[in-house]
């Protein structure tokens, strides 16, 4: 995780790395833009709120949390007050 604060790293607890591709999201709002690289399925915080990150059968990317819901298909939702981008990073050889 990127944010004002500088590099954080967030491990799992548990050694069980998804076989789906890495996520890049870029969240930004009141609080200043945090950036993440995560897989589907996994959590983040989100200015404290818990938030899911979700892919469906179509490769959208969707973010869901007690208070915000974005999906990849209608970025003009904006999940309150967040601009959210969101990609898959390619495999590289």
């Amino acid at each position: 995780m990127l944010d004002q604060t500088g590099a954080r790293l967030v491990l799992s607890p548990a050694a069980d790395v998804p076989r789906s591709p890495p996520l890049y999201l870029r969240i930004c709002g009141p609080a200043g833009c945090q950036r993440f690289v995560t897989f589907s399925g996994q959590q983040i915080r989100v200015n404290g709120q818990a938030c899911e990150v979700l892919v469906d059968r179509q490769g959208q990317i969707m973010l869901v949390g007690p208070k915000l819901f974005w999906s990849g298909s209608d970025p003009m939702a904006k999940g309150d007050r967040y601009q959210i981008e969101a990609a898959t990073l390619a495999k590289t050889s």
